[in-house]
């Protein structure tokens, strides 16, 4: 499943009252020395969140960094 296909996916599940958390299991930093796949997981996660309806970020909140893990 791509980023777009596991957005769409998890946005509805979000959207519903019963939903209070999210886990993610199994990302390791070690593996994705780059974070390229940490920002994608990231950006994945935040898309779902904000198409749910119930959670955004504000339009001030800075990204880009922050979804690498703090890399520079």
């Amino acid at each position: 499943m791509g980023p777009e296909a596991a957005s769409r996916t998890l946005a509805p599940l979000l959207a519903s009252p019963k939903a209070i958390g999210l886990e993610l299991t199994i990302y390791d930093p070690d593996l994705d020395p780059d974070g390229v796949y940490g920002a994608r997981l990231a950006r994945t996660v935040e898309a779902a969140f904000a198409e749910s309806g119930r959670f955004a970020l504000p339009t001030d909140q800075p990204r880009g960094n922050a979804a690498a893990g703090g890399r520079r």
